[in-house]
């Protein structure tokens, strides 16, 4: 029903701004600033849809609309379908081929699709093409993913003996939590590697490099909620007083 609405709205501002003699684009851009500042992303998706019909529309919209239907368009601990995410990502790298925003999102919805091997191939390129630390951890996260542990441990342990591994950042998302954050990446591969020892059962070594991450990177939301997590399973696993 809210979107019923909103999409209403969209038609009689449209309407509105031809009766006026301004541009129903400009309108509906207005109107899509007023959604995104009140982040009220269902209308938000709604506008940038309408005007991405337009065959005028900016590469912005497209961008923005991608990302929206990627980001936003989320229901926390439920599966979603990622066509129509992917459907915008593709319109839209039809008109930028080779943009590492769009190839992001694409990657991380092959992965959501259980497609490792085509997110693998995508990560791959963007980091030879960037060398960005952000894209070193998703490759390895996915050889994490696969079983490959001993792999992903040895890609954590050489970057982290880089010279330079203080200076760099790692741009991690939880879509669950509509999160974004940017890390230093030595504190997001302590991260990594809590992970890596979590999946062996070694809980003690998990929190011990999710401390070590966050006296890096005090509000780091991963670490903080790894924290969490393993709090309430060892809560889970002590003998229950009678």
């Amino acid at each position: 029903m809210r979107i019923l609405i909103a999409l209403m709205g969209v038609g009689a501002l449209a309407f509105t701004a031809c009766q006026s003699g301004s541009k129903p684009t400009e309108s509906l851009e207005k109107s899509f600033e007023q959604a995104r500042l009140a982040e009220d992303y269902n209308t938000a998706v709604s506008l940038l849809t309408q005007m991405a019909s337009e065959d005028t529309s900016s590469d912005w919209v497209l961008d923005t609309l991608s990302f929206y239907q990627y980001f936003y368009q989320v229901t926390p601990g439920m599966v979603r379908n990622t066509k129509t995410p992917m459907y915008w990502i593709n319109k839209a790298l039809d008109k930028k081929p080779g943009n590492a925003f769009l190839l992001d999102m694409k990657a991380k919805l092959y992965l959501e699709e259980g497609k490792d091997t085509q997110s693998l191939a995508i990560f791959t390129e963007l980091y030879q093409r960037s060398q960005d630390y952000t894209y070193y951890w998703d490759i390895a996260f996915i050889e994490t993913a696969r079983g490959n542990a001993t792999m992903a441990d040895s890609m954590i342990s050489e970057a982290l003996k880089s010279a330079d591994i203080a200076s760099k950042t790692v741009r991690l998302e939880n879509l669950q939590a509509r999160i974004r954050e940017e890390v230093p990446a030595n504190a997001a591969l302590l991260y990594l590697n809590a992970l890596i020892y979590n999946g062996r059962g070694d809980m003690i070594k998990a929190a011990e490099a999710l401390q070590e991450a966050l006296k890096i990177k005090p509000n780091f939301f991963a670490a903080q909620k790894g924290i969490y997590d393993l709090q309430r399973a060892a809560a889970q696993q002590m003998p229950q007083r009678r």
